[in-house]
């Protein structure tokens, strides 16, 4: 559904950015009732969120998210489901760990001195009530009015800590879906001819194109409806498989039964199921097995979406995206693309209609640590997204920064960025922040309120100069906690000493099962990076990428 943007391309978009783009605009929607099934993604953290720290004693953040059904009709269609964790460290057998990721997420947390969060995405009729549940305090919504909401919702509470949710809605009610059938090992040639059906009055689906099929073998789309697709399929030893677009109705009533029927019809497989469209959309990847004759063949059902880092464009337009965690984040000028190691040579166009199943997301900014400047003197530390005013110069020494990394950039550009809290000559190293102790080698990232060690190879994978890196006195730095070490950034590929080869995304590795699906994700080779056994064991593992 993608390809490589052409070098005529990069030149006009270098053009385009040249000018900062503002955050897209709220597009104009039908008003939401309370039967309408609405869709978003959340961001949720707790804790010390949005200013330093006054209260560091550990405090207990158990809690959930979940949704409570205003009618019968909902009671089987809401959804809260797990996208990311953040920065959950684990401090103890007792803290930090996700407990359930569907239909509702609840979670075990401890806060020392900064924050832990999820970003969740949600599915419900607009009248349900969505309560977010935390040990130290509750916030309870419609679906409707979350939906809605376009500023920060903050939630106080006891010792400056507060509850902080940000709401990125999903426009369009459709999602993309790519199925593929087949892959026994056998010599022997399986009839999978067969269909797929939507089981509901107004959902509707789109067949956009079959996938791997192949001529001479007999392999054909032999019909095909809104309601229905059906194929002439025939396997020995790969796959076939289709892409298709799902459109879901407005009505939570409409929804609560949509399914998608599966039907091999030949004799010799014989084998149907329906998948729930709801559930579909937030599990991601559904795996079935079909035994045919004593041979193992797999069904698999993946929505599909961009990898985390993917950069995006629509044809003919000139805003480029970034994928992260299901949303789209527009890059507002040249230098932000490039400040995040990002690339105009790896930007890929799609369909506006793929575009279109991404939430929106909020303006992608400077990395974390950048110093920037307007055409005042205020100088301005990014730290979680933020820009946090320097309140003089011995603040700015004393925190290892240097003049020098400066960057100074338009005054629209610098007054769209969000507002954060000043940086004084007490202030502890800010989140993002690249150091050293003074005549020791060891290089650490500072996250989550803890210190991470940074190894060479994740230093140059992630795009850090030594210029970046701060030198700062002992004592600043052992007020920190160690953590896990940094890993690779997502969007890297990685292969241990075996063939098997992983992509990073969202902080796990997704591995990718064939040449097949590596070539049509727009992968290269060259790319892929050669990691250590253990570093490549100690990655959490994740669903297989899915291509076409």
């Amino acid at each position: 559904m993608s390809k490589k943007i052409s070098f005529g391309l990069v030149i006009f978009l270098a053009l385009f950015f040249l000018t900062p783009t503002k955050t897209q605009a709220t597009e104009l929607e039908e008003p939401v009732s309370g039967v309408d099934m609405v869709h978003f993604m959340m961001f949720v953290r707790w804790g010390n969120v949005l200013e330093e720290p006054t209260y560091r004693k550990k405090t207990v953040y158990d809690g959930s998210i979940n949704l409570e059904n205003s009618t019968s009709t909902s009671s089987a269609v809401g959804r809260v489901s797990l996208t990311r964790e953040l920065l959950f460290e684990k401090h103890d057998e007792n803290c930090d760990k996700i407990l359930t990721k569907t239909p509702s997420v609840s979670w075990q947390s401890c806060i020392y001195n900064h924050l832990d969060g999820v970003k969740v995405l949600v599915s419900g009729q607009a009248s349900d009530t969505l309560t977010i549940h935390t040990a130290q305090g509750d916030l309870a919504k419609t679906v409707k009015e979350f939906y809605e909401t376009r500023t920060p919702i903050i939630q106080k509470l006891a010792n400056n800590q507060e509850i902080v949710v940000k709401i990125f809605p999903v426009r369009k009610k459709s999602y993309f879906l790519t199925i593929f059938w087949g892959g026994g090992k056998t010599t022997q040639k399986v009839d999978f001819s067969g269909s797929l059906k939507i089981e509901s009055g107004a959902t509707k689906s789109k067949l956009m194109k079959a996938l791997r099929f192949e001529e001479k073998q007999g392999d054909n789309i032999a019909s095909q409806t809104e309601k229905e697709i059906t194929w002439n399929s025939y396997i020995l030893g790969g796959q076939d498989g289709v892409l298709m677009k799902v459109a879901l109705d407005k009505e939570a009533a409409a929804v609560k039964d949509a399914a998608l029927t599966i039907n091999f019809s030949s004799p010799e497989v014989n084998w149907q199921k329906s998948f729930n469209l709801i559930d579909l959309y937030h599990q991601k990847i559904v795996k079935e097995t079909i035994e045919v004759t004593g041979v193992t063949y797999n069904l698999v059902l993946a929505v599909t979406s961009q990898p985390n880092r993917k950069l995006v464009k629509v044809k003919n337009k000139t805003t480029v995206y970034m994928i992260e965690d299901e949303t789209k984040r527009p890059i507002p000028s040249p230098d932000v693309l490039k400040e995040n190691n990002l690339s105009f040579s790896n930007i890929e166009t799609i369909s506006e209609e793929e575009l279109e199943s991404y939430a929106q997301g909020e303006n992608l900014t400077y990395p974390d640590g950048t110093l920037v400047k307007g055409s005042g003197p205020g100088v301005y530390l990014i730290s979680e997204g933020k820009k946090r005013p320097i309140k003089s110069a011995k603040a700015l020494i004393r925190l290892g920064y240097q003049w020098k990394n400066i960057k100074k950039i338009a005054d629209k550009e610098l007054s769209s960025l969000e507002d954060g809290s000043s940086i004084t000559e007490n202030s502890d190293l800010p989140e993002g922040s690249l150091v050293q102790e003074t005549g020791k080698k060891e290089i650490y990232l500072i996250e989550g309120g803890r210190k991470k060690l940074v190894s060479s190879d994740i230093l140059k994978a992630r795009g850090y100069k030594s210029s970046q890196i701060m030198k700062v006195k002992e004592d600043l730095l052992e007020k920190f906690e160690s953590a896990e070490n940094l890993i690779y950034p997502d969007g890297t590929l990685v292969k241990g000493s075996g063939p098997g080869v992983y992509l990073i995304d969202q902080g796990k590795k997704r591995p990718i099962k064939s040449l097949e699906t590596f070539k049509s994700l727009k992968f290269n080779f060259k790319e892929v990076k050669k990691i250590k056994d253990d570093e490549l064991k100690n990655l959490a593992e994740d669903k297989e990428m899915v291509g076409e």
